[in-house]
């Protein structure tokens, strides 16, 4: 088994078929038949099944998908990291953030990591804990930086460096009729509508919040993916949200968001770095993770 082999069968399985595979990686059809071939030989099984209809993956293949994945994605993280001992700096880093920090920490850690090593790539994926998870436990994500719970990495391979205290708390525009107003209760919010993320762990605690005080809860207007479109929903309608209070510093100075002062709905949590325990970071992924901590007040300045 040859790692060239295995690029090959990647690359096939990807594309699903010979002839677009052979054209992505600029060999010859009969060339890369002929490697599959081989592979097939050094394993004593087929991986393709070849007829009128196309070109299907056998169980067999199916199975290696995963190994030769990993094997793949070892290789190039070996190669960057003998690029950066060398000196050359050169390699990616592949992030995971919640969608809550997308626009706000996670573009300034990068924007300072990228002027601090330019040749290396950044890549940033944003979306909700359970999709970022799947990627982690893939190897796909280095590392994410999201909200921690320890129901987060409770049965899992994954570990986690805290990093900063914050508070969910209410927030709502600055002309609401609920701002300005002292002691709001469960049963004034209730009579607004809100705008609320998907991730279940956030929705259930509010809901929950409300139940505790006898109160039905309120409206659910908008479920969303995106915290920057929960902001903008709350900036130009009459809506009441429920966001960390280390996201919202420059709308509150800025005059358009004000927090509601309530003492019912505050959640307690930390931010953290969350990674896998089998997956080895590389020198440019360790360099990131140092940057978060910097941002944090916890790493030492480089």
């Amino acid at each position: 088994m040859e790692l060239q082999q295995l690029k090959h069968f990647l690359a096939v399985q990807r594309l699903g078929g010979f002839r677009r595979a052979a054209e992505s990686l600029n060999i010859s059809q009969p060339a890369l038949s002929q490697s599959i071939g081989n592979l097939e030989d050094s394993l004593g099984a087929a991986l393709f099944e070849r007829g009128p209809q196309g070109t299907h993956i056998t169980p067999y293949g199916q199975t290696l998908i995963s190994y030769a994945s990993n094997i793949m994605r070892e290789v190039s993280k070996a190669r960057d990291e003998l690029d950066v001992l060398r000196g050359l700096q050169r390699g990616r880093v592949n992030v995971g953030a919640l969608s809550t920090f997308s626009s706000h920490i996670v573009p300034e850690v990068v924007g300072r990591f990228i002027a601090a090593y330019p040749n290396i790539e950044v890549a940033v994926t944003v979306h909700l804990w359970p999709e970022l998870s799947k990627l982690l436990e893939t190897g796909e994500l280095d590392f994410v930086y999201s909200l921690w719970s320890p129901e987060l990495v409770h049965g899992t391979e994954f570990e986690s460096i805290p990093q900063q205290r914050c508070r969910s708390l209410v927030y709502a525009r600055s002309d609401h009729p609920l701002a300005g107003r002292k002691n709001v209760t469960l049963e004034q919010m209730a009579k607004f509508d809100w705008v609320v993320t998907n991730q279940s762990i956030a929705t259930d605690y509010l809901i929950r919040m409300f139940g505790n005080g006898g109160v039905a809860p309120p409206k659910i207007a908008v479920r969303t993916d995106s915290f920057s479109l929960i902001r903008a929903m709350v900036r130009e309608q009459p809506l009441l949200c429920m966001m960390p209070d280390n996201t919202t510093a420059e709308d509150l100075r800025g005059g358009r968001l004000v927090e509601i002062d309530q003492r019912h709905i505050a959640r307690e949590q930390t931010t953290a770095l969350i990674f896998s325990k089998r997956i080895s970071q590389t020198p440019a992924a360790m360099a990131m993770m140092q940057a978060f901590q910097q941002y944090a007040g916890l790493g030492t300045e480089t």
